[in-house]
Parts: C-alpha cells; sequence; structure tokens
C-alpha cells in the first residue's frame, strides 16, 4: 500500500516571558479530508480471490492546540511541561479496528540536563488520555461483505517515554 500524507499548517508563538521562565503556543490544521480511500494491493489471490482490498477512511480536516512552559532551575538543569487537544479526524462512521482513533489529550512532563560543556541529557515522558471509541460495521455495506459484521467499543491510551543525549562538536 502507498499514503501520501496530508498538508499541515501550524501557527506556533514562543515566549521567553522572564530568564527562567518561557511560555509556548501551538495551533496545527491537518487536512485529513484527503485521506479518502486506503487500498492495499495482494501478491497472488489476496482476501477472498481479491488482488486489492479497499477502506473508505473519509477522514475529516483537524486541528491540535497545545501550550507548553519551560522553567530553568539552574544554569544546567531546564524543566519542560506541556499540554494539547488533539481532533480525530475519525467520525464513528468510518472508524475501524485498524485504527480506532479518537480526539486525544495529550500531557508531557520532561527535563534536560547540561551534562558538559558539549552533552545534554533530555528525558521526557508523555501520556495521551483518548477517549473511549465504538463502531459498527456490518456485513450489509458492500465494501465490508468480505470482511463480516465488526461491533466494537475501545479504551485507547498511549505512553511515550523518550531520552536523548546529544553531543555538540
Amino acid at each position: 500500500a502507498s499514503i501520501t500524507l496530508p498538508a499541515t499548517a501550524p501557527a506556533s508563538l514562543f515566549s521567553q516571558l522572564t530568564d527562567k521562565f518561557a511560555l509556548m503556543a501551538d495551533v496545527t490544521w491537518t487536512g485529513w479530508s484527503s485521506f479518502d480511500k486506503l487500498t492495499i494491493h495482494f501478491d497472488g489471490a489476496g482476501i477472498a480471490g481479491s488482488s486489492t482490498s479497499t477502506t473508505t477512511e473519509n477522514w475529516d480536516d483537524t486541528w491540535r492546540y497545545s501550550l507548553g512552559a519551560n522553567y530553568q532551575v539552574t544554569e544546567k538543569l531546564l524543566l519542560r511541561a506541556g499540554v494539547a487537544f488533539d481532533e480525530t479526524p475519525i467520525s464513528d462512521e468510518y472508524r475501524t479496528p485498524r485504527i480506532p482513533g479518537e480526539d486525544r489529550l495529550w500531557v508531557s512532563l520532561g527535563a534536560g540536563v547540561q551534562l558538559t560543556e558539549a552533552i545534554n541529557l533530555d528525558v521526557a515522558y508523555t501520556h495521551l488520555f483518548v477517549s473511549d471509541s465504538k463502531m459498527e460495521k456490518s456485513a450489509a455495506n458492500p465494501e465490508d461483505t468480505s470482511r463480516g459484521t465488526v461491533v466494537g467499543e475501545f479504551e485507547n491510551s498511549v505512553d511515550i517515554a523518550s531520552i536523548q543525549l546529544s553531543y555538540k562538536f
């Protein structure tokens, strides 16, 4: 399968309020409405004898809103925090088990430590609170005939931990 990712248009602000405290804000539009179908091409017979499988996605354009802050505790320690609201592009009608997405609230914490003049260590943790989602696909729909009827509810959440070591030369 191949996919062309959608266009995005961000607008961001950064304000260094004091020598220790900075605020950031971002609003990003994503043109997910360009993602109307996902077609997978199979070598050989594929699913139910078909060489392709097409899923109508029919996604909507979305907005993401975020706020963040940096606090320089000491010359060598920087603390970071942020929150974001990310709209889902997937309506209930087009939700699939492959991508059961819903609106997401991101909460992030992080720290940067200058270990030496040339080496920095950054660590971060993010938790995504994802709204519960439901789906109902019927085999009566011609696109879903070979897939059968699928009815379900999804409880989603995501945890992201990261660590980065950088060296300046």
